[in-house]
């Protein structure tokens, strides 16, 4: 690890402090932010005036980014009063062995992705940051997946397949660009793999416009374990990419979308991405327009995805003991 890394990992505490001062919604561990105000759970709160109705003065919100140690797992507090405790992860938690009981001791509230029963934990998986403004009230969230997702013309796209990606720690996306380069060119134009710089220089890093161009995207999570969904798979879906897609059991998301949306690669059995990958190379836009028109989400996806917020709300005014 380079010395520049090592600074940057060393000041990250002082930066968040900087960054959370004078600040009742507070984030520590978190990913990089230069104000609390920027992030998504604090305009949740402030949008919905939790601080008011839970009667809190502060609420503070810790991720994985930094290794524990017993003294730092102490400044984690429960039942403090008018100070409310969130553990959150978007990572899968098998990475970060310090967490791996989600500090369902220590905090709150716990949110994650996995699907575990206990009273302080909700399941609250990272997609619906990239997917859902916290502002948004059922209606919206109706007309944006409509309009997003499902009601969306064609319109021709130069490109075959992309892939965005920063690094390969399982060799899958390799796998992939390997396994889709038989019948089309991948433009990777993200750090690993990278062969254009459209992203960065015509697109300037907007990764929505990149994807935009591309009638597939390669995008497998960066791990594989149920409930394990990121923003790739939603990202590839709301810029109009038909996804190649691994993790979570090739069953993301099962209450919300339907197995047609998304191309699932199976290591066991790469023929069946193959077969889809043939007929595609042979006519690419009228397979196109086949996925296009298929619906993407099922009957009552904003109504559950509106759920996870109602909870969260709930979950913060009624605190657990």
């Amino acid at each position: 690890m380079g010395l520049k890394k090592w600074i940057n990992i060393l000041s990250r505490p002082l930066r968040e402090a900087r960054a959370n001062r004078n600040s009742p919604i507070q984030f520590h561990n978190f990913w990089e932010f230069r104000s609390p105000s920027e992030l998504w759970f604090y305009k949740f709160i402030q949008h919905r005036n939790l601080l008011e109705k839970a009667n809190l003065k502060e609420i503070h919100f810790y991720s994985v980014f930094r290794q524990v140690n017993t003294p730092f797992r102490e400044k984690y507090f429960r039942n403090r009063e008018n100070i409310f405790s969130v553990f959150y992860t978007g990572e899968n938690v098998d990475n970060y062995p310090a967490f791996s009981d989600h500090l369902l001791d220590k905090v709150d509230l716990s949110l994650g992705f996995e699907y575990i029963e206990h009273p302080r934990y909700l399941r609250f998986p990272i997609w619906i940051w990239f997917t859902i403004d916290p502002t948004w009230d059922l209606e919206k969230i109706k007309n944006q997946l409509d309009q997003q997702f499902e009601n969306r013309r064609f319109q021709k796209r130069d490109g075959f397949c992309c892939m965005v990606s920063s690094h390969d720690r399982n060799g899958m996306r390799y796998r992939l660009m390997k396994a889709v380069e038989k019948y089309g060119k991948v433009d990777s134009g993200g750090k690993k793999y990278n062969n254009t710089n459209a992203l960065k220089q015509v697109f300037r890093n907007d990764k929505g416009l990149f994807l935009s161009q591309y009638y597939l995207n390669i995008c497998p999570e960066n791990s594989n374990k149920s409930g394990y969904v990121t923003e790739k798979l939603f990202h590839a879906l709301k810029f109009g990419c038909i996804p190649i897609y691994w993790g979570s059991d090739n069953m993301p998301e099962p209450d919300l979308l339907r197995p047609q949306s998304f191309w699932a690669f199976d290591p066991s059995d790469p023929s069946k991405l193959e077969d889809k990958l043939v007929k595609f190379a042979k006519s690419p836009e009228d397979c196109y327009q086949e996925w296009l028109h298929q619906s993407k989400f099922k009957p009552g996806a904003a109504e559950k995805i509106f759920h996870y917020l109602e909870q969260l709300e709930s979950a913060i005014i009624n605190r657990k003991k």
